[in-house]
This record gives C-alpha cells, sequence and structure tokens, in this order.
C-alpha cells in the first residue's frame, strides 16, 4: 500500500511499551491541574470582588429595607393616630348630636306636656265651676247644648 510501512519506524516518539501512556497521563493531569490552579486562582479573583459586592449590596438593600420600614412603621403609625383621632371627633359629634337630639326633644316634650296638663287643668276648673252652677259639661267637648 502505498504510504504504509510493514517495518517500525521511530517518528520521534520511543517504542511502545515504555511507560509513555503513564507519562502522557501524567502530563495531562499536571496540565489540567495547573488549568484547575489557574481557574481557581482567576475565578477566586473574580469571586472575591463579587463577593464583596455582594455584601454591600445586601447591606445597603439591607439598610434600604429598614429605612422603608421604619417609615412604613411611622406613616402607618400617623395613619392610626390620625384615623383615631378622626374616629374621637366623629365619635364625639355624634355623641353631641345624639345629646342636642334628646335634650331638644325633652325640651320639647316638657313644652307640649306642660301645654297640655295646663289645658286639662282648665278644662277641669271649667267643669268644676259648671258643678257649682248645676251645669253640666264635658271637660272635652265643652257645655252641653241641651243644657
Amino acid at each position: 500500500m502505498p504510504g504504509w510501512s510493514s517495518k517500525t519506524e521511530n517518528q520521534g516518539f520511543d517504542a511502545l511499551g515504555k511507560g509513555q501512556a503513564a507519562l502522557g497521563l501524567s502530563v495531562v493531569c499536571a496540565a489540567g491541574a495547573a488549568g484547575l490552579a489557574g481557574a481557581d486562582a482567576f475565578f477566586a479573583t473574580a469571586f472575591l470582588p463579587g463577593a464583596a459586592f455582594l455584601a454591600g449590596a445586601a447591606f445597603f438593600a439591607d439598610a434600604a429595607f429598614l429605612a422603608g420600614a421604619a417609615f412604613f412603621a411611622g406613616a402607618a403609625f400617623f395613619a392610626g393616630a390620625a384615623f383615631l383621632a378622626g374616629a374621637a371627633f366623629f365619635a364625639g359629634a355624634a355623641f353631641l348630636a345624639g345629646a342636642a337630639f334628646f335634650a331638644g326633644a325633652a325640651f320639647f316634650a316638657a313644652g307640649f306636656f306642660a301645654v297640655a296638663i295646663t289645658i286639662s287643668l282648665i278644662n277641669l276648673q271649667r267643669a268644676l265651676y259648671a258643678d257649682l252652677f248645676g251645669k253640666k259639661r264635658s271637660m272635652w267637648l265643652g257645655w252641653f247644648p241641651a243644657t
């Protein structure tokens, strides 16, 4: 066959069976270890600033969260205080309105009953006066027409 030789030719490598496979494996492993060490060093130098950045970002995020939480707590407190003040105001206003209504109703009822009692006493006086003179009288209708 063209390009093929039946005799073993030295092509720059030692003959097989002299530990070349182990040597090659150790070279590959050493190169891999060196590559891993280099990658580790590279990623470590990239990791440390990233970790510092993330730590700083976490600190600022935490500080911003605490500031926001304090703000919302204060806002909730003032909203609650304003609500309670408004509720107390409206409760007081409703109480005063109810008190004024009942005071007015009591005044109106007292005036009504005073007038009704006065009219009843006047009619009683007329009925007693009519009884003295022998006339029949109804307290509500006045003098009977037949008398």
